[in-house]
């Protein structure tokens, strides 16, 4: 997670991108293949700058989106697409009520002197969404940077967008999710309360997620992979209501015991099944325990 006045001095024409990337989706990956490909054209730096949490919560307070992605996995995946730098921005009301111009001028000219700036197809920035692509060309002259949109990018005949993804989470349509952002949904989190099921010979305990905003699934039972130290296993994700209003709670069924009571977990959402967990036989919870994607 890098300072700007750390760096200022290693960006050398820098490519710059602004948004929230909730998500890193396919949208957003494109723009980072761009980003990248325009830096290593200009033997330049390529720059993220993005916020934690979202904006819409300092905007909303409390009726804000919850997350897709936690921070520090947002800036892990950022940097695995060649992004140079990872910066995050301060939001909050004083910045969203800055006038468009101010912020172009505050932000890509003082802090960053960009050279060239990447935007998406629906970009919008300052006071009241005011700035966008067409301002964006207009200043360009005046502060010597060059702006580039790139399109959206369509999955099944749908804009890829985190609102979209957000809408199939909520569904449990896991399916349609993993395919807009190019990857399996994962929480992390890590357990508590490990029990063996004597009967059954599985092992089951409760996961608790590391990020209060994440963004979980509707209540179900989903196929699932837990990551732990480089290694996967095979669980079977439960999803239920909490005692307390709008709460979710989650539990993972296995079947080995592995070491998981210490560390951060990676939980990967496969897919939903339409099974009742406390009515599955033996068989068939071995045997969806198999396969692990």
């Amino acid at each position: 997670m890098e300072n700007i006045y750390q760096i200022k001095g290693e960006l050398r024409n820098p490519v710059v991108t602004l948004g929230t990337f909730d998500g890193v989706h396919l949208g957003h990956q494109k723009i980072m293949e761009t980003v990248v490909q325009r830096a290593e054209k200009l033997k330049g730096k390529s720059v993220v700058a993005t916020y934690h949490p979202h904006p819409l919560e300092i905007l909303r307070e409390e009726h804000y989106p919850y997350l897709l992605l936690e921070k520090e996995k947002k800036e892990e995946i950022l940097k695995k697409l060649g992004i140079d730098f990872v910066l995050w921005l301060d939001f909050d009301k004083k910045m969203s009520n800055k006038p468009p111009q101010k912020f172009v001028k505050d932000c890509f000219v003082d802090k960053l002197d960009a050279r060239e700036i990447i935007l998406g197809y629906d970009w919008h920035f300052g006071r009241n969404r005011e700035g966008d692509y067409h301002l964006m060309k207009k200043l360009e002259k005046k502060y010597d940077f060059s702006v580039d949109v790139v399109e959206e990018v369509l999955v099944d005949g749908k804009i890829v967008s985190s609102t979209q993804i957000r809408d199939y989470i909520n569904q449990g349509n896991i399916a349609d999710a993993n395919k807009m952002l190019g990857r399996n949904y994962s929480i992390y989190g890590k357990i508590q309360r490990i029990q063996k099921n004597e009967e059954k010979n599985l092992y089951e305990c409760e996961f608790q997620k590391s990020e209060f905003r994440k963004l979980l699934p509707t209540c179900g039972i989903y196929r699932a992979v837990v990551t732990h130290k480089n290694n996967d296993q095979p669980v079977i994700l439960r999803i239920s209501q909490n005692n307390k209003k709008d709460a979710k709670k989650m539990s993972l069924l296995y079947s080995d015991r592995i070491s998981l009571s210490r560390g951060t977990l990676e939980v990967s959402v496969v897919s939903q099944l339409d099974l009742d967990v406390n009515n599955l036989d033996n068989n068939l919870i071995q045997k969806l325990l198999q396969t692990k994607r």
